[in-house]
């Protein structure tokens, strides 16, 4: 079991093992915490994060609430790109018996979206091509067409991992997505929903988010079946020649698993390079292995998972609201509110990260990047050639700027 669960696992068991009335365990830790602090105030181990959620030292019953129990288990999903509809069909069925069961199909030509290959089917998996017209308008800043949707046999696929890669916060990513669902909800369309959304390595916080969006997807759309597919936050993803994309995309995956997404998205470390299917092969064993040791029962009864969803889930609440009190997320995007807080988010995280950096004494001058000669996918923002009708959203790595300074001086 990887620490992030076994952490979440002692906890659950420290708080069984306490057969006491609430208010006389919660005082006792209190006094063991404030014995430990030397006589300062328990309350200076309480944390915020920028979304205003407290993080506290422990947690118990009385900070539940409500509690919100999940079943079942994560499946793995992947992306694929397809010119070639025999070809593409011959990898799904390999990587099906590998153990996929979504697959997420990017068409490029000679195939079209106009007209799907029909042939793209494999028994026991799901296969969804990836347009969604509105964060497609809202990546090049342009109105997205009148009509969004007109096939409604078909699964709605929406990618909500727009937002948190431009840079909303978790919190934030997750009221976007539900009103995104809202603007293509309609009262005769009960078809499945596949939600897209980007998922950390903090996981306590990306647990408790992909809680409260169960809860929320189950309040606000309770005619339709929702399906939540987590994919690794590209975002915090380095070129640095270490370890730490090999570390960081396990702890997303565990997170997602914890978190009990429907399916997660494979994820390989040096997203600069083509993939190859050896890597895609290891990614997929590697996924399967955390979802098996990913045990969700302690995770509904863990106090601090159950007590941040509660936070999570009123915090995007409100903010999901607001959205719709404002006429809904497309008339928030075309006076570009959307735009403006998630600059705004990008601008405060950006600035939070760079201060770590500096405070862990990474510098571009001590740090040893993959330099062009190993890219084949370009792994910098691309700026749009074209003037926008709306201020586009851009989705930023947080490496970058660091990178670009060790490039220059290398």
């Amino acid at each position: 079991m990887h620490s992030g669960a076994l952490f979440l696992k002692n906890c659950v068991f420290y708080a069984k093992i306490i057969n006491l009335p609430m208010e006389i365990a919660s005082k006792q830790w209190k006094q063991q915490l404030q014995y430990a602090l030397q006589g300062r105030d328990y309350q200076t181990l309480i944390t915020t994060t920028s979304e205003g959620i407290p993080i506290l030292p422990f947690y118990t019953e009385e900070h539940v609430g409500e509690p919100f129990a999940i079943k079942g288990r994560s499946r793995v999903g992947m992306h694929l790109f397809c010119s070639d509809p025999e070809l593409t069909l011959q990898r799904m069925q390999e990587f099906h018996n590998s153990g996929v069961d979504l697959f997420l199909v990017t068409l490029i030509a000679p195939c079209t979206y106009e007209q799907p290959p029909e042939q793209l089917r494999i028994e026991g998996a799901q296969v969804l091509f990836t347009p969604d017209p509105l964060t497609d308008a809202f990546r090049r800043g342009i109105l997205p067409p009148n009509t969004l949707r007109t096939d409604l046999s078909s699964p709605l696929q929406l990618n909500a991992t727009l937002y948190r890669e431009a840079g909303a916060s978790l919190t934030h990513q997750m009221a976007y997505a539900l009103a995104q669902i809202k603007e293509y909800d309609t009262d005769n369309d009960t078809s499945d929903i596949y939600l897209r959304v980007a998922v950390g390595e903090a996981l306590l916080l990306e647990i408790a988010a992909l809680r409260a969006l169960r809860k929320l997807l189950r309040e606000q759309f309770p005619k339709r079946r929702t399906h939540i597919v987590a994919e690794v936050l590209q975002r915090r993803l380095p070129l640095v020649r270490s370890n730490y994309n090999k570390d960081y995309i396990p702890l997303a995956y565990e997170a997602a698993a914890l978190g009990q997404a429907d399916f997660i998205i494979t994820q390989t470390s040096d997203f600069y390079r083509y993939k190859n299917e050896m890597k895609e092969h290891t990614q997929i064993q590697n996924l399967l292995s955390i979802i098996k040791k990913s045990s969700v029962g302690f995770i509904n009864e863990a106090y601090s998972v159950q007590a941040l969803t509660k936070e999570i889930y009123h915090t995007v609440s409100l903010k999901y609201e607001h959205i719709q009190s404002q006429g809904g997320l497309l008339n928030f995007y075309q006076k570009e509110q959307l735009q403006w807080e998630i600059k705004r988010q990008n601008k405060r995280e950006q600035q939070e990260f760079d201060a770590q950096l500096i405070e862990a004494g990474i510098t571009p001058e001590n740090t040893h990047i993959y330099g062009e000669e190993h890219w084949n996918l370009y792994p910098f923002t691309k700026k749009l050639n074209a003037i926008t009708k709306f201020f586009p959203l851009i989705p930023k790595r947080l490496w970058q700027n660091f990178e670009l300074t060790s490039i220059k001086r290398s």
